[in-house]
C-alpha cells in the first residue's frame, strides 16, 4: 500500500504510519517464526511416535 494512501487512511503524519507498519511487520515476523517452530516440534513428535510404533 502506498504511503500517501496510508496517510489518508490513518489521517496522520508519515512517521506514525511508519511506526504502525514496523510494528505490524514485527508482529507478523514473530507469528511466522513461532508457527514454524511449532510445526517443527509437531513433526518431530509425529516422527518419534511412528518410530515407536514401528519398533513394536
Amino acid at each position: 500500500m502506498n504511503v500517501n494512501t496510508m496517510n489518508k487512511v490513518f489521517g496522520q503524519d508519515s512517521s506514525t504510519v511508519d511506526t504502525i507498519a514496523t510494528v505490524l511487520k514485527i508482529v507478523t515476523a514473530t507469528y511466522l517464526v513461532l508457527k514454524t517452530i511449532k510445526t517443527g516440534v509437531d513433526l518431530y513428535y509425529q516422527i518419534e511416535d511412528r518410530k515407536k510404533r514401528l519398533r513394536q
